[in-house]
Formats: structure tokens, sequence, C-alpha cells
């Protein structure tokens, strides 16, 4: 049995696998909630991948008695990476790379990862990666409309909003949901714009969401980012 742990910004993702098959995801994981979840003698292979917390505080609290990597931009990658700050490098955006990568090989991608940040990453068809670009995704901006003005309410994502919203209430929904929708679809159009043939890959906890609500052509892989490790951590078996 082979782990995969993927920290973001507030809690984490454990991805259980048996060969390339995943056979069991956690979500909403605490750092000190993490010794629940993964026992020490359950043998296997495990690699830790995190935005916040230091992986390597992460590997020292599970004590795992198996083989534990730490993801980092300076493993072994069946991709080029060429990006101008590596050690900046999210590592959640280059598992999800190197998985869309796995997936679709010598294919121009469009890597859209829907999360707490919405990130565009670009790979191109030669496996070599440049960069992308970062925004809020919806959550973040609910809560800065909320926290940085006097009397904004908190709200959260609906499946249904309209454009024009008739109280406060939902024109903030209106601004936030067709914000991001309107944002996703112009940046990936000028993406397509310039790659005819680019196979945009859609993941993250609000994939689904979007891949309807936009009726893209995408593929829809919200545990992209676990097959990614996974694939880092084969590949550095090899």
């Amino acid at each position: 049995m082979d782990i995969a742990i993927d920290f973001g910004t507030s809690f984490g993702k454990i991805g259980f696998f048996n060969g390339d098959q995943l056979q069991k995801v956690v979500r909403g994981v605490a750092i000190d909630d993490l010794h629940n979840h993964v026992p020490k003698d359950l043998g296997g292979r495990i690699i830790i991948s995190s935005v916040r917390e230091k992986a390597e505080n992460i590997r020292d609290l599970l004590a795992m008695n198996g083989k534990t990597i730490l993801m980092s931009h300076q493993l072994k990658m069946p991709i080029s990476i060429k990006y101008k700050t590596p050690e900046t490098l999210g590592t959640d955006r280059l598992a999800a790379i190197i998985g869309a990568w796995a997936e679709f090989p010598g294919e121009d991608l469009l890597v859209v990862d829907t999360g707490t940040c919405i990130t565009y990453d670009h790979l191109r068809s030669d496996g070599c990666y440049l960069g992308g670009s970062i925004s809020p995704g919806m959550e973040l901006r609910f809560k800065s409309l909320h926290n940085y003005t006097a009397r904004l309410p908190l709200l959260s994502r609906q499946d249904s909003v309209e454009l024009v919203g008739g109280t406060t209430e939902e024109a903030i929904l209106s601004g936030v949901i067709n914000g991001v929708k309107a944002e996703m679809r112009e940046i990936i159009r000028m993406y397509q714009h310039k790659l005819p043939h680019l196979q945009l890959v859609i993941c993250g906890g609000d994939s689904q969401y979007f891949g309807d609500a936009l009726s893209l052509e995408a593929d829809i892989r919200p545990n992209l980012v676990l097959f990614g490790l996974k694939k880092v951590l084969d590949y550095n078996e090899a």
C-alpha cells in the first residue's frame, strides 16, 4: 500500500494506492489528526506534499516505518522544469502537472486547479513546464469581501446564481461566481487560441462544478494531485 499526502492551506487529503489504483481518499484531515488515518505499521511507501506546514514536520510526526519521500522540484521528474523560481513553485501545482502528463503524454496541456487559489499551468508537448498563473479561488473571494469591508456578509458557493443580483447577497454571489466563471472561460480561451489542440484538465475541489457550469471539453480529475504524487513516488523508485 502506497500513500500520497497533499496538505493545502487549511487541510489535507490522503490517497491510499494499491498499485496504480486509488483505493481510498480521506479529505479534510488536520495535521494533528494524521496519525489516526495513517498507522505507522501500514507498510509501503509514502510521499508528502505540503504548501503550508513543512513536509519534514509532517514526516517526523508520522514516523512511518516505510520509505518516505518529500515532494520537491529537486526529485527526479518525468518533465523538464523551466520555471524561473522552482524553489517557490507549489508542490501541489507540480504534482498536478505530472499527473496530467502521465495521462496525456506528448500533448500540450493546460491544468486548472480549482482550490483555495485557482491555478493555471501550461505544459508543452515536449514535456517542458514554463509556468502559468494564480488567482483567488471562490472561497477566498467570498472571505475577502467579508473581511475587508464593513458590512458585507460571508457567503459560500451556490449551484445557481443570477447575473443581476436583486439583493446584496445575490449581488455578491453573482460577482464572485460569475466573475470566476468569466475569468476561467477567458483564460482558457486565450490558451486555446494560442494552442488549438490543447488538452484541458480541471482538478481540485470545485473541478466537477466548473466542468459542468462552463460546459467545457475538459478532462475532470478531482484527485489529480494525488495521482501525480504517486507518479513521482514511482519515478523516484526507478
